[in-house]
């Protein structure tokens, strides 16, 4: 989950783990020890996270209602159910072989992290959405704590 306040993105640590991150983004040390938020800074920083869409963007989806974020959960998994069919219909030797594209590929891994994601705040929404105030208003404690999957 990514939170965005003035010029600054908020991020949790283990939506970064495993994925690459370019030598421009400054990771605020300070705020790393200790805790699993991240706090992020400069202008081509917070642009390059904005676009990453492998991270839930808090605002996107701090004010639905539990109907909403569990529609939202059923189309999320659509998506990912179409991906899966279409990797299972493909003829074995494609598969075998590899040689669905690239961008389908990358396309199910962010399907399946999205998902994921929207499975994790469903289930620790009112602490999230805690953590996703006090980092909002600037009323917090660089320690906080967010829960884990």
């Amino acid at each position: 989950m990514k939170v965005f306040v003035n010029e600054v993105c908020y991020v949790n640590m283990r939506d970064l783990l495993n994925k690459p991150i370019p030598l421009f983004i400054k990771l605020d040390k300070d705020f790393y020890e200790g805790s699993e938020i991240i706090k992020i800074t400069g202008e081509q920083a917070i642009e390059y996270m904005k676009k990453r869409e492998d991270i839930i963007d808090y605002d996107d989806v701090k004010d639905l209602t539990s109907e909403e974020l569990e529609l939202k959960i059923k189309e999320s998994y659509k998506k990912l159910e179409n991906y899966a069919n279409r990797w299972y219909n493909a003829k074995y030797y494609r598969r075998k072989g590899n040689e669905i594209d690239k961008k389908f590929l990358d396309d199910y891994k962010l399907a399946e992290v999205i998902y994921n994601e929207l499975l994790n705040y469903q289930k620790n929404k009112n602490e999230i959405d805690n953590i996703g105030d006090k980092l909002v208003h600037q009323d917090m404690n660089c320690k906080v704590k967010i829960m884990k999957k």
